[in-house]
């Protein structure tokens, strides 16, 4: 008797487990041409269930990507460049502070040269402490919230308990965020 492919199963490396007309299974690369012959003929394929492992991990996914939509509603509103040289920005706008030598190049001196007057070096450092202060209240909460994920998602045995878990952690976090 011929054995013939009765169930396919893709998994996520794109490999299939199949089952055979005798009850065997064995596993599949994604081009044998047996599993192309029975997908040709119009047989569907049959996902496999996520296991927890994979529900863990988009769930931790979840809570980055909201991170990174919280930091990028601000980061958004400038030049990358310009976001990448803020840590330069408050070393020097700290050194202005405290009547320190700005280093050459210094990133804050070409802003208050480019404001033609409208900016001194105190005023700007002062908006520039304020602002990195501001941002780094909001990266320390959703760094906390990406610590607390981590840990209370891996803790998860039961599937049922991740939407739960991902669903609170998002709700402090926006009240957290908004003052509430």
């Amino acid at each position: 008797m011929d054995k013939t492919i009765i169930r396919a199963e893709r998994h996520g490396d794109n490999s299939s487990t199949v089952t055979y007309s005798d009850g065997t299974t064995a596993i599949l690369p994604p081009d044998d041409p047996g599993l192309d012959a029975w997908l040709a003929a119009g047989n569907p394929w049959l996902v496999a269930a996520p296991t927890l492992d994979d529900l863990k991990a988009r769930a931790v996914a979840e809570i980055i990507s909201y991170a990174d939509g919280v930091t990028a509603k601000i980061t958004s509103q400038y030049p990358a460049s310009e976001v990448a040289s803020w840590p330069a920005q408050l070393i020097e706008a700290r050194m202005a502070v405290n009547g320190m030598a700005m280093p050459a190049p210094s990133v804050l001196q070409a802003i208050v040269d480019a404001s033609n007057g409208a900016l001194t070096m105190a005023t700007l450092a002062a908006s520039v402490i304020k602002k990195a202060t501001a941002y780094n209240q909001i990266v320390a909460l959703v760094q906390a919230l990406r610590v607390q994920a981590q840990t209370q998602i891996a803790a998860i045995t039961d599937p049922s308990q991740i939407d739960v878990v991902v669903e609170t952690l998002l709700a402090h976090s926006k009240n957290t965020l908004n003052g509430s």
